[in-house]
């Protein structure tokens, strides 16, 4: 697997994965965005270099993809410094057909050692709080929920925050 930043070759199977990810946890809803809207979607915010967008490919076929940008939340609980050294992971979606394949796993780690490189402090993030799978993930990869819920979307899907704290490796002489 290898993980890297993506390009706009890699849109189509971006846009699939998302849209095949939101089938797969919530059924078919006709107010989920489709394939094409979902393109144009990455398509802007790669256009606009809006966040990150990094993907997992096997085969030169994207398995997952991720993408994070400056936190969005001023009112984060419990970390002791600003929203400003926080990323917000929107997004971490994995074809089904590698469910429990690490492809999550690798691009959170990859994000994770990224941020921390950059000196960010912690990473948050909105999960739909009957999504039991992705929280799951979350827990087992050190997040936690801060009670923060959010209102209800068209659709009627509710998000809880998460959050984790990144500790800063710092270099020691020997």
């Amino acid at each position: 697997m290898r993980v890297r930043a993506a390009d706009h070759d890699d849109l189509h199977q971006v846009a699939s994965i998302h849209a095949l990810g939101w089938l797969y946890t919530y059924g078919h809803n006709p107010s989920h965005p489709t394939p094409a809207q979902r393109f144009r979607m990455w398509e802007q915010v790669l256009r606009e270099s809006y966040g990150r967008l990094i993907v997992a490919e096997n085969d030169a076929a994207i398995t997952g993809f991720i993408h994070t940008m400056p936190c969005r939340d001023s009112d984060l609980k419990g970390h002791g410094f600003s929203p400003a050294k926080i990323t917000e992971i929107t997004a971490l979606y994995v074809h089904p057909d590698y469910y429990g394949k690490g492809t999550g796993f690798n691009l959170l780690c990859t994000v994770t050692e990224q941020e921390r490189a950059t000196g960010m402090r912690g990473i948050s993030l909105w999960v739909a709080e009957d999504n039991n799978r992705a929280i799951s993930f979350y827990e087992r990869n050190g997040f936690i929920g801060d009670g923060s819920r959010s209102n209800p979307d068209d659709s009627g899907i509710c998000d809880i925050r998460m959050q984790k704290t990144l500790e800063l490796h710092h270099n020691r002489p020997v």
